[in-house]
């Protein structure tokens, strides 16, 4: 049970891969009982990663846009 409550983190990391629907690998480095580190590799469609580029590109703009000051 106390290795459970030391790798906290990592179970809290695996739920919100579940709820953002992570598709890769995900590699636990252990060493005693408890994850030292961490290693992921996401898998993304061409359309997938499109999006994503799209959507990087409505945020930069948005800053861009909010962040202006006048003087």
């Amino acid at each position: 049970m106390k290795a459970a409550r030391a790798n906290e983190e990592y179970h809290d990391l695996l739920d919100d891969l579940a709820e953002r629907r992570f598709f890769g690998e995900v590699t636990f480095f252990f060493q005693g009982g408890n994850i030292e580190s961490n290693r992921m590799s996401e898998r993304n469609t061409k359309s997938e990663v499109r999006e994503k580029m799209k959507s990087r590109k409505r945020q930069k703009f948005l800053k861009t846009l909010t962040g202006r000051t006048n003087g």
